[in-house]
């Protein structure tokens, strides 16, 4: 036993141990075990030795090629200040009015002048346009010369009742002085029928006027 163990530690360690440090077998073999263990410790250690420097400079080549592979990070600081924000949008879309009106005239007619442009901002009562108002002027004249008319045709009914109405009371004075022979009936009758239809004559140019002068004053009322 003890020459197969002396072989063992010959290869273990590369040399034979002295047999003479040991006084006995059993003192011996606890020495050599001892020191197995001592000689496996030691390698242990210096693996984990070699394996935590191995890592520290793996560690540090890896920071270090962060560290020159980036640019310096610098930073600025201010004061804060309140105060307002303002963001510009850029976008495409159509813009719609909140509120759209269509503008016209009461008549008809050619537009002459135009005093705003394309989105221009207007208020109440400012003139946007004007029409030519040539064939206005002829209207109102036309309207005018209609409403004379009127007046001289009244005129002229209003004669012609007055001449039938005087032949009709000379003819009931007749009546009454003859006893009734003279005129005839005949002649009576016509004579009372040519007053009445001058009286219904007379009416008519009396609307006639009333029409004329509306039609006068709506004409005006459009060259205004």
């Amino acid at each position: 036993m003890m020459k197969n163990l002396k072989t063992w530690m010959k290869n273990f360690y590369g040399k034979e141990p002295k047999m003479e440090e040991a006084h006995d077998e059993t003192s011996y073999i606890r020495k050599v075990l001892g020191s197995a263990g001592q000689g496996r410790g030691l390698k242990k250690r210096t693996i984990w030795l070699a394996s935590a420097a191995a890592a520290i400079i793996l560690t540090g080549a890896v920071v270090l090629y962060a560290s020159t592979g980036k640019s310096e990070v610098r930073y600025r600081t201010s004061e804060v200040k309140k105060g307002d924000l303002t963001v510009t949008v850029t976008a495409t879309g159509t813009l719609e009015p909140v509120e759209q009106v269509e503008v016209g005239t009461e008549v008809s007619g050619t537009i002459k002048t135009v005093s705003v442009d394309f989105n221009d901002k207007v208020k109440v009562g400012q003139v946007l346009a004007k029409l030519d108002t040539t064939k206005l002027e002829a209207q109102v004249l036309q309207s005018e010369a209609t409403l004379n008319y009127a007046r001289a045709k009244l005129l002229e009914t209003q004669a012609t009742v007055s001449e039938t109405q005087s032949k009709l009371n000379r003819f009931k004075e007749s009546l009454e002085l003859s006893g009734g022979k003279v005129p005839s009936r005949a002649e009576y009758d016509s004579a009372e029928a040519a007053f009445k239809r001058a009286k219904a004559q007379e009416g008519t140019a009396r609307a006639d006027i009333a029409k004329a002068e509306a039609t006068l004053k709506a004409n005006k009322s459009d060259l205004s």
